[in-house]
């Protein structure tokens, strides 16, 4: 009889213990959900689709959405985006924004139920497009309060529409536009000069391209350079008037002499020189092939070229565009004396019996080319030298 109730109250035992582990499991399967991102789809550059599924037991389900970050399983506190609708299977929405080109980002899905919980799906990393690329930047010269530079747009997704181009510049590193810029204005670099006035003399400055899209003003920065205004004292005692940007040719800078020829003569009025140029770089070479061709004495070129100011010998007469760097540099310095009109190494070529000089007009601040008589004797010359 013992035996017969402990088998009884054993066997009911059992009974209730199987019947609690069944409810048990019966409870956990209906308050489980399963939140999975998918890959994402139809990556251009910064315009995305992010992809989601939710499965699970008919747990009443608030919203969904997707939350990413640079770093690993992001959550509703980093950047998040509400999908429209709610329930099971799937869901997705399109990003256009608070993504950049050319970064690794971790995405997932996630759906909040009534409870309040939220269900995270797993961690899915990928990795932006770039859209577009700044190629080519360059400073092409550097004057007291004046640079030129350049560069041009590479676009890789021809879908993206530029709203504003231009450059960003500051004396700290890292400029952007809450310092100050300036706009190209033509909507892409094209591969031209563009200037950047109103600089000041004798400083250091930071400057990098920026391209905005008109797809919510997304800003991009391209590379960052840095260069000097010139404007300071050079190694012969005379002001630097130009700055290359880098070394080229074996040279990098120009420093014009710490005085001038006052009242001389182009010289060599019956005699044509052949293969002169007006560019940058120029002038050294127009100087050599002046006094090669000339046996006058105290002319424009031949003085500047035995000029032996500050212990060099490597002074010559400059080339036109040579000249007005030259002429504009010291102008915004408070730095140029003489008459205001300075010879150039250049001719004039359909009247190869005139040389070709510059005036500065004051009053509406001008640098004016002009030629004249080669024996005309009341323009300066100012001597420049080249080094690095």
């Amino acid at each position: 009889m013992k035996n017969f109730f402990s088998k009884t109250i054993l066997l009911f035992l059992i009974t209730i213990i199987a019947s609690c582990s069944q409810n048990e499991e019966n409870v956990e399967d209906s308050t489980s959900l399963t939140v999975i991102t998918d890959p994402v789809t139809e990556l251009k550059g910064t315009t995305l689709t992010f992809n989601g599924r939710v499965i699970g037991n008919d747990v009443p389900i608030l919203s969904r959405g997707f939350s990413w970050s640079l770093n690993a399983n992001p959550t509703k506190n980093d950047l998040t985006k509400v999908v429209d609708g709610s329930g099971y299977g799937s869901f997705f929405i399109d990003i256009d924004d608070s993504i950049e080109p050319l970064q690794t980002y971790h995405v997932r899905a996630w759906v909040s139920t009534e409870s309040g919980e939220t269900f995270y799906g797993n961690d899915l990393k990928f990795t932006t497009k770039d859209v577009l690329s700044i190629k080519d930047f360059r400073i092409e010269g550097i004057i007291s309060t004046r640079v030129v530079i350049g560069s041009r747009i590479e676009k890789i997704d021809n879908e993206i529409g530029l709203l504003e181009t231009g450059y960003v510049f500051s004396i700290n590193p890292t400029p952007t536009l809450s310092n100050f810029s300036v706009s190209t204005s033509n909507y892409a670099f094209n591969d031209t000069e563009f200037t950047i006035n109103n600089l000041s003399p004798n400083t250091e400055y930071y400057i990098r391209p920026y391209v905005s899209l008109t797809r919510n003003n997304r800003v991009i920065y391209g590379e960052e350079l840095k260069f000097r205004t010139v404007g300071y004292v050079g190694p012969s005692g005379g002001y630097v008037v130009f700055d290359k940007g880098s070394e080229s040719d074996g040279w990098r800078y120009m420093e014009a002499a710490p005085g001038y020829f006052e009242d001389v003569a182009w010289g060599c009025k019956n005699i044509s020189i052949p293969g002169m140029s007006k560019n940058i770089g120029s002038g050294y070479t127009n100087t050599q092939r002046i006094v090669n061709s000339c046996n006058e004495s105290n002319y424009a070129a031949k003085l500047c070229s035995a000029y032996d100011g500050g212990g060099y010998n490597n002074w010559f007469l400059p080339s036109s565009k040579e000249m007005s760097a030259v002429i504009r540099s010291l102008v915004d310095i408070n730095a140029l004396t003489g008459s205001y009109s300075y010879w150039t190494s250049n001719q004039n070529d359909s009247a190869l019996d005139q040389g070709v000089y510059l005036y500065y007009n004051q009053r509406n601040d001008e640098i004016i080319e002009s030629s004249r008589s080669k024996s005309y004797g009341f323009h300066d010359a100012i001597p420049v030298r080249r080094y690095r």
